[in-house]
Parts: C-alpha cells; sequence; structure tokens
C-alpha cells in the first residue's frame, strides 16, 4: 500500500492479513494487535500518548484500521511535548475532552451515531463582550436603515409618477 497521507494530518492505517500487521502508515504509535473483539468494542481509544477515533474496515483475508487523532495527551509535557487537539480541529487548548457525557458538555458521535466522547469548552471562552453581543444586530439595522433612505432619495428623484411605480415594482422584483 502506498498513501499520500502527510504525517501531520493525524491519520494512520493500519493493515492485517489474519493476525499478522502488513501495513503501517505511521510510526507514531506502538502498534497494537487489532481482533475482532477490539472492532466491535472499541469506536475511541487511547493509544500511545493519543485519542484516536477508530474505523474499520474488513473484507474476507485483510483487516484495515483507520486511528483519526483527536487530541495528544502525555504524562509530562515540556517545549517538544504539548498536550493538545489535532490543529485541525481548531480547538481552544483549554477545551477538556471527555471520556463520559457530563453536564454542560457536547457529546460527539460516530459516522453510526454512537457516542464516542464529549468535549467540554471553558466558561471564559464562551463569554462574549456586552459590546460584541449587541454589535452585531446594531450593524445590521443601521445598514438596512442606510438601504431604505437610500431608496427612498432615488425615488424622490424620479417626478414622473408612472417611472416610479415602475421603479417600486422592480425593487420589488429584486
Amino acid at each position: 500500500l502506498d498513501t499520500d497521507i502527510p504525517a501531520d494530518r493525524g491519520i494512520i492505517l493500519l493493515a492485517y492479513s489474519q493476525d499478522s500487521l502488513i501495513y503501517w502508515s505511521d510510526n507514531s504509535i506502538t502498534l497494537m494487535p487489532f481482533n475482532k473483539v477490539t472492532e466491535e468494542k472499541k469506536r475511541f481509544e487511547f493509544i500511545s500518548n493519543g485519542w484516536y477515533v477508530i474505523k474499520s474496515y474488513h473484507t474476507d483475508s485483510i483487516r484495515s484500521y483507520t486511528l483519526i487523532l483527536v487530541k495528544t495527551q502525555y504524562p509530562y509535557e515540556n517545549t517538544f511535548l504539548v498536550s493538545n487537539f489535532h490543529p485541525e480541529l481548531k480547538l481552544a487548548r483549554s477545551t477538556e475532552l471527555l471520556t463520559e457525557a457530563q453536564p454542560g458538555s457536547f457529546a460527539i458521535h460516530d459516522w453510526e451515531g454512537i457516542y464516542l466522547f464529549s468535549i467540554k469548552f471553558s466558561d471564559n471562552e464562551l463569554r462574549f463582550l456586552q459590546l460584541e453581543r449587541y454589535l452585531t444586530p446594531i450593524m445590521f439595522l443601521l445598514t438596512l436603515l442606510a438601504l431604505f433612505v437610500m431608496l427612498r432619495a432615488a425615488l424622490m428623484k424620479i417626478v414622473n409618477r408612472g417611472t416610479k411605480n415602475a421603479t417600486l415594482l422592480g425593487f420589488a422584483l429584486l
């Protein structure tokens, strides 16, 4: 197998023929044997300093697994080892990964609707400043008001009543 998946994408491919590992796309994890029991029970697992979503595919002779990195988690951290969510998920560092649902957390399910894990955001990150909360609707209303003022000014310039009605009809059709 030849894959074009870059290592920084957080995706690892494994292929087994019977009980033998015949292909692996990355050496970043300790390879563990996947069997039928593992395949049926585990959809989200901690493997070698990382939490992975596990997707299995199988044919008559080959069982393959895709491991998708959600978060790295090291027992200790330094400048080189930092526990973090995968960058493409764009989650804040303070976001928590939970293996069981808790109040205030958001459940993540797989492609079949089976619960995988939950994430919980820090209360400080979900708060908006008072200005940010009201600025968007105020700007929308001011833009709408400016549009009405410009429309009225354009209609006032039209002196012929027949042309005025045609212009109004044209704006209504837009």
